[in-house]
């Protein structure tokens, strides 16, 4: 799988917010990378900007049991999550690539088609020596919020492969648009 970074007409890296670089990648006919592909995939050539990807975290507040949902507001609206069939697991992130969002009023709720869960998920942003993600052990960096939150996950790249793992931004925030495959 090839993965490749959106750029402007004078080759600087496009950024967007998060409903802005799937729409840019929809008009381009290439889907928003996929977070656990990207990872998967080990160390990219790429440059160290933070990109979106389409791929979302779930996780309850710090030293909090999941409950039977997740809301999470940020500058653009509110998301929302029905975890209750995983309802009480303790130090779980929830990982989602396949779903449709769904707007009504100012929320977006997130229909999921298939969720991966990573156990052993730590309470803290922090190094991480061999996290699984994926089925593999990877170092990374990770960045998460103390409350209960679902959003997007950006990812840094290093080309050393230890990368940083964002699962706390707003969708209002600008960053890279990284997509799969090669652009016509």
């Amino acid at each position: 799988m090839t993965f490749t970074l959106l750029r402007t007409d004078t080759g600087s890296i496009r950024t967007a917010t998060f409903d802005e670089s799937r729409k840019l990648a929809a008009e381009r006919g290439t889907p928003l990378a996929s977070g656990k592909r990207f990872l998967a995939k080990g160390n990219q050539s790429l440059p160290p900007e933070r990109f979106w990807t389409k791929t979302w975290a779930a996780y309850p507040a710090k030293d909090c049991k999941m409950g039977t949902s997740i809301e999470f507001s940020n500058g653009n609206g509110k998301h929302l999550l029905d975890t209750a069939k995983f309802e009480g697991m303790e130090n779980v992130v929830l990982i989602i690539d396949d779903y449709t969002l769904v707007r009504r009023g100012c929320y977006s709720l997130i229909k999921p088609s298939e969720i991966s869960i990573l156990f052993d998920f730590p309470q803290t942003s922090q190094p991480l020596g061999g996290f699984g993600w994926n089925g593999m052990k990877l170092d990374l960096k990770l960045h998460r919020n103390d409350e209960a939150t679902v959003a997007p996950v950006v990812i840094k790249p290093d080309p050393k492969g230890k990368h940083t793992v964002w699962m706390s931004h707003g969708m209002s925030e600008r960053f890279g648009i990284l997509v799969e495959g090669k652009l016509s």
